[in-house]
């Protein structure tokens, strides 16, 4: 599925390469999910949270429509914010010994790995939350 994925949304053949890797980590890495998976999950709750809280007893018909004339639908959007995390996240492992295979390949510009890295996040973690959410 990934190198489907891959070959629609990457450009070079590397950034491919390392989209396909890195999501294959994404997948595996239990230590990783078990840092990430808690604030995506909040991520997608607290603004449903947050629109019930402001519920007024007017009946829920009156509620939708008074959300609809307002912005308090762009609260969907806090999941966006509350992921920032994963990306800062992914760069941190407690294995950093393996890192080396980063400094030893061949590659003038290491800009192939973060927009893959990038983009295996968001395709793998916030794209299914938004998926849920607007349905």
């Amino acid at each position: 599925m990934s190198s489907k994925i891959s070959k629609i949304i990457c450009k070079t053949n590397k950034e491919k390469a390392f989209f396909d890797f890195l999501y294959n980590i994404l997948n595996k890495d239990r230590d990783f999910k078990t840092k990430v998976y808690p604030t995506l999950a909040m991520g997608a709750v607290m603004p449903f949270v947050i629109l019930m809280s402001m519920y007024d007893k007017s009946g829920i018909g009156n509620y939708i429509e008074s959300l609809r004339g307002s912005s308090y639908y762009l609260m969907g959007y806090m999941c966006v914010l509350m992921s920032q995390s994963i990306i800062t996240t992914v760069k941190f492992s407690n294995q950093y010994e393996v890192a080396w295979i980063y400094d030893v390949l061949p590659l003038k510009d290491k800009s192939d790995i973060y927009t893959a890295m990038f983009k295996a996040g968001i395709y793998k973690l916030i794209v299914p939350i938004f998926v849920f959410m607007g349905k």
